[in-house]
């Protein structure tokens, strides 16, 4: 269960120390494997909040690109179009941005 010692025995302390030796002994080995769950349970959370971080960024860069290219494709080579093309997809990464920030900030 853990690296620490057993109890050994109890020679020379009253039953009541004893028994208290042993639980103490007992509780410090809890202490320490319910320590080790933890570590492993924030490991694994930490395992798949990357992973939906690295999902929702690659969701959001695709979503971002197809409504550049669309918008390139829509404005052709008029500056003024090519111009609001920018500022939406600005706008729109900016608010991906703070969405995924409020989500996983």
């Amino acid at each position: 269960m853990s690296n620490l010692p057993e109890p050994r025995g109890t020679a020379g302390l009253s039953p009541l120390a004893a028994a208290r030796g042993i639980h103490s002994a007992r509780r410090a080995q809890l202490e320490v494997f319910e320590y080790g769950l933890r570590a492993a349970v924030d490991g694994q959370k930490d395992e798949i909040d990357s992973q939906m971080l690295g999902d929702v960024f690659a969701t959001a860069m695709e979503e971002e690109l197809r409504l550049l290219r669309s918008g390139r494709s829509e404005a052709g080579v008029d500056p003024h179009s090519q111009y609001i093309v920018s500022q939406k997809v600005q706008a729109f990464s900016k608010l991906n941005n703070r969405r995924i920030a409020r989500r996983f900030g």
